[in-house]
Protein backbone atom coordinates (compact mmCIF):
# COMPACT_ATOMS: atom_id res chain seq x y z
CA UNK A 1 0.00 0.00 0.00
CA UNK A 2 2.90 2.47 1.34
CA UNK A 3 4.11 1.67 -2.37
CA UNK A 4 1.61 2.71 -4.56
CA UNK A 5 1.28 6.03 -2.59
CA UNK A 6 4.88 6.79 -2.19
CA UNK A 7 6.21 5.56 -6.14
CA UNK A 8 4.30 8.07 -7.88
CA UNK A 9 5.50 11.00 -5.80
CA UNK A 10 8.81 10.05 -6.02
CA UNK A 11 8.93 9.26 -9.73
CA UNK A 12 7.89 12.77 -10.18
CA UNK A 13 10.41 14.08 -7.88
CA UNK A 14 12.86 12.47 -9.78
CA UNK A 15 11.23 13.35 -13.57
CA UNK A 16 11.61 16.89 -11.78
CA UNK A 17 15.20 17.04 -10.89
CA UNK A 18 16.36 15.43 -14.22
CA UNK A 19 14.84 18.05 -15.89
CA UNK A 20 15.86 20.85 -14.02
CA UNK A 21 19.26 19.33 -14.94
CA UNK A 22 18.94 19.89 -18.58
CA UNK A 23 17.67 23.54 -18.81
CA UNK A 24 19.73 25.14 -15.98
CA UNK A 25 23.48 25.14 -15.23
CA UNK A 26 25.16 24.59 -12.81
CA UNK A 27 24.45 28.56 -11.56
CA UNK A 28 20.84 27.74 -12.34
CA UNK A 29 20.84 29.85 -15.11
CA UNK A 30 19.99 29.19 -18.87
CA UNK A 31 21.93 28.00 -20.72
CA UNK A 32 20.99 29.09 -23.79
CA UNK A 33 19.47 32.48 -24.36
CA UNK A 34 15.52 31.49 -23.66
CA UNK A 35 12.83 32.90 -25.36
CA UNK A 36 11.31 36.03 -23.46
CA UNK A 37 8.96 38.92 -23.29
CA UNK A 38 8.83 42.48 -22.10
CA UNK A 39 7.79 45.23 -22.29
CA UNK A 40 9.61 48.42 -23.43
CA UNK A 41 9.34 51.65 -21.31
CA UNK A 42 6.99 53.17 -23.74
CA UNK A 43 4.97 50.34 -23.89
CA UNK A 44 5.79 47.85 -26.65
CA UNK A 45 6.58 44.10 -26.55
CA UNK A 46 10.33 42.99 -26.33
CA UNK A 47 11.09 39.64 -27.03
CA UNK A 48 14.27 37.55 -27.89
CA UNK A 49 13.63 38.37 -31.84
CA UNK A 50 13.88 41.81 -31.21
CA UNK A 51 17.38 41.10 -30.37
CA UNK A 52 20.08 41.53 -33.35
CA UNK A 53 20.97 38.08 -34.65
CA UNK A 54 24.96 37.23 -34.83
CA UNK A 55 25.81 39.87 -32.31
CA UNK A 56 26.83 38.57 -28.26
CA UNK A 57 23.94 39.41 -25.75
CA UNK A 58 24.99 40.58 -22.39
CA UNK A 59 21.40 40.53 -19.91
CA UNK A 60 21.85 42.68 -16.99
CA UNK A 61 18.88 42.37 -14.20
CA UNK A 62 19.63 45.79 -12.52
CA UNK A 63 17.41 47.80 -10.39
CA UNK A 64 18.11 51.81 -11.38
CA UNK A 65 18.18 52.74 -7.65
CA UNK A 66 20.79 50.01 -6.96
CA UNK A 67 24.58 51.64 -6.40
CA UNK A 68 26.37 48.73 -7.70
CA UNK A 69 23.59 48.57 -10.82
CA UNK A 70 24.78 52.40 -11.21
CA UNK A 71 28.33 52.02 -11.13
CA UNK A 72 28.20 48.81 -13.46
CA UNK A 73 26.09 51.19 -16.18
CA UNK A 74 28.96 53.94 -15.48
CA UNK A 75 31.74 51.69 -16.35
CA UNK A 76 29.84 49.99 -19.45
CA UNK A 77 28.71 53.24 -20.52
CA UNK A 78 32.56 54.75 -20.56
CA UNK A 79 33.84 52.45 -22.80
CA UNK A 80 31.74 51.78 -25.63
CA UNK A 81 34.31 50.07 -27.77
CA UNK A 82 34.34 47.59 -25.43
CA UNK A 83 31.02 46.50 -26.12
CA UNK A 84 31.27 47.25 -29.72
CA UNK A 85 30.30 43.50 -30.65
CA UNK A 86 27.90 43.19 -28.24
CA UNK A 87 24.26 44.42 -27.54
CA UNK A 88 22.99 45.24 -24.12
CA UNK A 89 19.57 43.86 -22.49
CA UNK A 90 18.88 46.03 -19.02
CA UNK A 91 15.92 44.17 -17.50
CA UNK A 92 14.20 45.71 -14.51
CA UNK A 93 11.16 45.52 -12.75
CA UNK A 94 11.02 49.33 -11.83
CA UNK A 95 8.24 51.84 -12.85
CA UNK A 96 9.13 53.07 -16.80
CA UNK A 97 9.87 56.77 -15.99
CA UNK A 98 12.78 55.50 -13.46
CA UNK A 99 13.82 53.08 -16.21
CA UNK A 100 13.91 55.50 -18.49
CA UNK A 101 15.64 58.44 -16.78
CA UNK A 102 18.46 55.45 -15.79
CA UNK A 103 18.89 55.05 -20.00
CA UNK A 104 18.61 58.33 -20.91
CA UNK A 105 21.27 59.39 -17.77
CA UNK A 106 23.97 57.11 -19.07
CA UNK A 107 23.05 55.41 -22.60
CA UNK A 108 21.47 58.63 -24.55
CA UNK A 109 24.37 58.63 -27.09
CA UNK A 110 25.21 55.22 -26.70
CA UNK A 111 26.65 54.05 -30.39
CA UNK A 112 25.79 50.28 -30.22
CA UNK A 113 22.64 48.09 -29.34
CA UNK A 114 20.98 48.49 -25.95
CA UNK A 115 18.02 48.16 -24.56
CA UNK A 116 16.14 48.98 -21.56
CA UNK A 117 12.92 46.53 -20.75
CA UNK A 118 10.87 46.25 -17.75
CA UNK A 119 9.31 42.84 -16.06
CA UNK A 120 6.21 43.71 -15.42
CA UNK A 121 5.58 40.16 -14.57
CA UNK A 122 8.26 39.35 -12.74
CA UNK A 123 9.29 36.40 -14.91
CA UNK A 124 13.34 36.84 -14.99
CA UNK A 125 13.93 34.37 -12.49
CA UNK A 126 11.93 31.64 -14.08
CA UNK A 127 13.09 32.63 -17.41
CA UNK A 128 16.27 33.45 -16.92
CA UNK A 129 17.52 31.80 -13.33
CA UNK A 130 17.26 33.19 -9.64
CA UNK A 131 18.75 36.59 -9.79
CA UNK A 132 19.93 39.96 -7.84
CA UNK A 133 20.08 43.13 -9.01
CA UNK A 134 22.61 43.10 -10.35
CA UNK A 135 22.89 39.78 -12.14
CA UNK A 136 24.75 39.89 -15.43
CA UNK A 137 24.45 37.11 -17.89
CA UNK A 138 26.48 37.17 -20.74
CA UNK A 139 25.70 35.04 -23.91
CA UNK A 140 27.53 34.44 -26.67
CA UNK A 141 26.34 35.22 -30.73
CA UNK A 142 25.31 31.76 -31.24
CA UNK A 143 23.39 32.21 -27.94
CA UNK A 144 25.71 30.43 -25.19
CA UNK A 145 25.76 31.38 -21.70
CA UNK A 146 29.59 32.12 -21.68
CA UNK A 147 29.54 33.81 -17.74
CA UNK A 148 27.23 35.00 -15.33
CA UNK A 149 27.75 37.36 -12.57
CA UNK A 150 25.91 38.09 -9.80
CA UNK A 151 27.45 42.02 -8.92
CA UNK A 152 29.06 44.24 -9.96
CA UNK A 153 32.23 43.57 -12.68
CA UNK A 154 35.02 45.17 -14.13
CA UNK A 155 34.33 46.04 -18.00
CA UNK A 156 37.77 43.89 -18.59
CA UNK A 157 36.69 40.83 -16.69
CA UNK A 158 33.37 41.25 -18.61
CA UNK A 159 34.51 42.06 -22.08
CA UNK A 160 36.66 38.47 -21.56
CA UNK A 161 33.59 36.52 -22.43
CA UNK A 162 31.96 38.34 -25.28
CA UNK A 163 32.10 35.87 -28.13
Amino acid sequence: MLKKIVFPYLSLLFFVCFSMGYTQNKEGFSPTLPNFQFVKPNGEIFTNQNLHKGKATIVLFFDPDCDHCQKQADWIAASPESFKNAQLLWVSTAEPDAINIFHKSRFGKYPYPVFFVKDKNYKFDSIFGYSVAPTILVYSSTGQLQKSFKNEVSVSELVKYIK
